[in-house]
């Protein structure tokens, strides 16, 4: 007998835990139905985690897109995370889990401040995003490995050896040849895909900590998280839009905008699962895989393409970023 536990609102939600006290091993029907729910368990997190990498690779340029179209990237954050909340609301009600989404729970300082750290992370993407290309940008985001490496050494106050130092080095390099490109100057503006980086180091370990401490639901901090955007994305529009914002909706297309609102919606709900029941090395992997479909995406179906250079610098970067990821996880052969 298998008994498959569903735990809603527990950190362990919709993981699967397995009972072998009257199984035993010798029992070949046991092991087959053991066999078949891990089967079950893998293929549900293998299409989790693609589903993740197709939705995020779409959103940066069709968010892009808008950005170009509108001119704005505030008004365009503004309508991608109110469309956002309204799709999750419909999921929600639709679900019968709303309720439950609003249930009070402990953390609300600590998460409120990891949401503010996350829209700082989604804000500067937008604006980086107004001014250069999601190909080098999503490039550019994979530093966070680098980053989330440095933050863990520094917290478990590890000393780097000298291969970490020499990957660290070479992703830096990526950076510098995906930043400076082919071109005679300097693009300042991409730095803040590697400043957003950063903040995405910071919010990834501050939802862990959350999730463990307070045994909160990845789909509440996913829509407490999108909430709490809104409301600063709508403060920084009402501040620094220019004009009437309706002139500018002239300029909105409408089926990107519904299109972006769904990749936000599905990369929303997939990141934060995926950090919950996945082991966190593996979502970084698989994260690489992000500027590697966005570069094909908008080489196939914009014809845009990136200069030689930045193609190396590229390659460098989720090269070393890929080798810190197994060294770390093959040092500490844990979370």
């Amino acid at each position: 007998m298998v008994a498959i536990c569903f735990r809603e609102g527990a950190v362990a939600t919709n993981s699967c835990v397995y009972e072998k006290r009257r199984i035993g091993f010798g029992n070949k029907h046991g092991e087959i139905i053991l066999w078949g729910a891990k089967m079950i368990m893998d293929t549900c997190k293998v299409t989790l985690l693609s589903v993740m990498v197709i939705a995020w690779s779409f959103y940066y340029i069709l968010d892009g897109s808008l950005i170009t179209a509108m001119q704005s990237p505030y008004l365009v954050g503004l309508l991608l995370r109110l469309g956002t909340f309204l799709t999750m609301t419909v999921v929600f009600i639709l679900s019968k889990r709303l309720k439950w989404v609003f249930r009070s729970w402990k953390g609300f300082t600590r998460a409120f401040l990891v949401a503010t750290v996350a829209f700082l992370f989604d804000f500067l993407i937008n604006v980086g995003l107004q001014y250069s290309s999601a190909s080098s940008g999503t490039a550019l985001l994979k530093t966070e490995i680098l980053f989330v490496f440095l933050l863990d050494a520094f917290i478990r106050k590890k000393h780097l050896n000298a291969i970490e130092y020499i990957l660290s080095i070479l992703m830096a390099v990526g950076v510098f040849l995906i930043v400076a490109g082919e071109r005679s100057t300097f693009d300042i503006w991409s730095i803040l895909f590697v400043i957003s980086a950063m903040l995405n180091s910071f919010s990834a370990f501050g939802i862990k900590k959350i999730q463990a401490d307070y045994s909160i639901d990845s789909y509440q901090i996913a829509y407490f998280n999108n909430i709490v955007s809104l409301i600063l994305y709508a403060i920084v529009a009402a501040l620094f839009v220019e004009g009437s914002p309706f002139a500018q909706l002239g300029n909105l297309n409408l089926c990107q905008l519904l299109l972006c609102v769904l990749c936000q919606t599905l990369l929303m709900l997939t990141y934060y699962k995926a950090l919950q029941i996945t082991q966190v090395w593996i979502v970084k992997v698989v994260q690489l895989a992000i500027p590697i479909l966005t570069i094909l995406i908008q080489f196939f179906f914009y014809g845009e393409a990136l200069g030689i250079i930045q193609y190396i610098g590229i390659t460098l970067s989720l090269m070393s970023a890929l080798f810190l990821i197994m060294k770390s996880y093959t040092g500490t052969a844990s979370d």
